[in-house]
């Protein structure tokens, strides 16, 4: 194993935004070990490009990070497979549209979303820091959040709380990390392409809601795109730099100005308009009793 090439760990790196932070990590130098929960393929497939195309170290792991031992087995296994660790990035995240309206909530999918979104989070920083502290190693851990945990939107209750959790959290867990020398710090993503055009239609994805991003990058995102997974990859190689070295409990927002404005008026709302109220939210009707 080569001496002093540093080690991350990438989180839900087997499609989306992950798969490009793995790649642009490992063309930065650095060795990696991702986990996928479903896309086994893709994850496989993306080694093997890490390997051709740069000559660093690719480890896989299968990750279900609903099941409450998945985070921790995962690290334990990926540190003994890169044989240290430098960089924790935990990535890997779930959304539902079931479950958006508090109205259609089940207990089943809150566990769910709390076990993805949360839970493993915490679990991910608890053994990558002890880790790194234990074994003195000034190291990084960069969670991808999103601005949904700092602004109230439509249907993003349970998403958006979880967020909203994960950006309070990691100022605890710097606190606590920081005689170690070791910095969390997270980023809240506005709208990104988590998939290449691609990988959407062998996934069988809804083209036209895949192009309609591209619309509303256009009309409602102030820098008029959106965000690519290198560019996210870049903003995890910052916090991770020595540029970054005094910067630690900080929540960077990469939204291309999304945020700004606030809630826009000019969405197009649905066509039978009487339905909705302020923000696009469905009104909800119920039998009333006789």
């Amino acid at each position: 194993m080569e001496a002093n090439v540093k080690k991350a760990i990438i989180t839900g790196a087997g499609s989306g935004l992950g798969t490009g932070i793995a790649y642009t990590l490992a063309q930065a130098g650095y060795d990696v070990a991702i986990s996928y929960a479903h896309s086994k393929n893709r994850a496989y497939e993306l080694a093997e490009w890490i390997k051709k195309d740069f000559g660093r170290e690719c480890y896989v792991f299968q990750a279900d990070f609903s099941k409450p031992e998945a985070m921790k087995k995962l690290i334990d296994d990926a540190v003994k497979a890169l044989g240290g660790l430098d960089l924790l990035v935990n990535n890997a995240s779930v959304t539902d549209e079931s479950s958006s309206e508090l109205f259609d909530l089940t207990d089943e999918k809150l566990d769910w979303l709390y076990h993805v979104n949360f839970r493993s989070y915490i679990i991910g920083m608890r053994e990558a820091g002890t880790y790194m502290a234990k074994n003195q190693i000034a190291g990084n851990i960069v969670n991808i959040s999103s601005v949904h945990g700092k602004s109230v939107r439509p249907d993003d209750a349970v998403y958006g709380a979880f967020k909203a959790g994960i950006n309070r959290i990691i100022r605890s867990f710097a606190l606590s990390f920081a005689p170690f020398g070791i910095r969390v710090n997270n980023i809240a993503l506005g709208a990104f392409r988590n998939r290449t055009r691609e990988d959407a239609l062998v996934q069988g994805y809804d083209m036209e809601a895949y192009d309609w991003r591209d619309t509303f990058a256009a009309t409602h995102i102030p820098f008029g795109r959106l965000g690519e997974p290198e560019e996210v990859a870049k903003m995890i190689l910052f916090f991770a730099s020595d540029a970054a070295a005094y910067v630690t409990g900080e929540t960077l927002t990469a939204d291309g100005g999304l945020m700004i404005p606030g809630m826009s008026e000019a969405l197009e709302m649905q066509a039978d308009e009487k339905d909705y109220g302020w923000g696009y939210m469905k009104i909800r009707e119920f039998n009333q009793p006789k």
